[in-house]
């Protein structure tokens, strides 16, 4: 089995943050965490081609870096491509999850990736990879590999791909048709009698959870506090006379007269659960 690996600066040995704007470059071999990952796979599999690229080098030249990965991989003539894990590093998520989508599209290789839930390359590409739950820590790399390795020859032998608590990858939003001995009011009933009497029981519908924020204590003179109003809705005072740019998420710093926040704040269409992106999406188990 011939692979091609993706890793960002940090992974690839090159440095931290001051090395996030590092061009995309190619390496002979494993590296990094891939050396794990290879010897996870077996004998018969080697890492052939690993590509390490900046994080914020990716993202801000995306159809470049994307274009120059597929193409690299298409000379390489592997038979899988694995990105990260990525953890909870958002950007290095969403290049790893923009560069596996086109890999699978354009050659029709294997791909699998790894990020933790609140990773935002899960919910922009969880629909069409199989990315393993890496959860947050780093110190959960060999676990998450392993995880890696196991989905990785399935897809490359074609084997069954189980379900996601199964295989260890986050859920994809898919529906699949089973066949059980229950229907769903026994199910359901099955599944309230197990709760009341403090059973364990899995629900076929599991809810979106948040942990919980507490509440600071309250201001009591708001006539002389310091109030900063943090917003990706780009308010600017007229004219934009910091030119905050428009594009590509910088982050900008501005101060405003009380008057000219209130009038902000005001002319601000904030959306409604109508129109939220999600409000309307479902749940499903695979």
């Amino acid at each position: 089995m011939r692979i091609a690996h993706y890793l960002n600066q940090f992974f690839g040995g090159i440095g931290a943050e001051e090395h996030a704007g590092k061009e995309l470059e190619v390496r002979d071999g494993a590296v990094g965490p891939g050396r794990l990952l290879e010897s996870l796979l077996g004998n018969d599999a080697r890492i052939v081609l690993t590509l390490v690229c900046g994080d914020n080098y990716a993202v801000e030249h995306q159809d470049e870096v994307t274009a120059s990965v597929v193409e690299k991989v298409r000379h390489a003539n592997v038979d899988l491509f694995v990105a990260g894990p990525c953890f909870d590093a958002g950007r290095y998520g969403m290049a790893a999850g923009a560069l596996c989508r086109a890999v699978q599209a354009e050659l029709s290789i294997s791909v699998v990736t790894a990020m933790s839930e609140e990773n935002p390359g899960v919910d922009l590409n969880r629909d069409a990879l199989y990315i393993i739950d890496s959860g947050t820590s780093i110190a959960n790399m060999r676990n998450v590999l392993d995880k890696m390795a196991r989905l990785s020859r399935k897809l490359v032998t074609k084997e069954p791909i189980g379900l996601p608590h199964e295989e260890g990858y986050l859920r994809r939003g898919w529906l699949r048709d089973q066949l059980v001995e229950k229907k769903a009011a026994t199910r359901l009933v099955d599944m309230l009698l197990a709760k009341m009497n403090g059973e364990p029981f899995e629900s076929e519908m599991p809810p979106t959870a948040f942990a919980p924020i507490p509440m600071p204590a309250g201001v009591k003179n708001l006539s002389r506090a310091k109030v900063m109003l943090i917003t990706d809705g780009g308010l600017v005072p007229k004219g934009n006379p910091d030119r905050i740019e428009g594009t590509a998420a910088r982050v900008g710093v501005l101060t405003a007269s009380k008057d000219a926040m209130i009038c902000a704040l005001k002319t601000t269409k904030f959306p409604t659960a109508a129109t939220t992106r999600g409000s309307s999406r479902k749940i499903l188990t695979g």
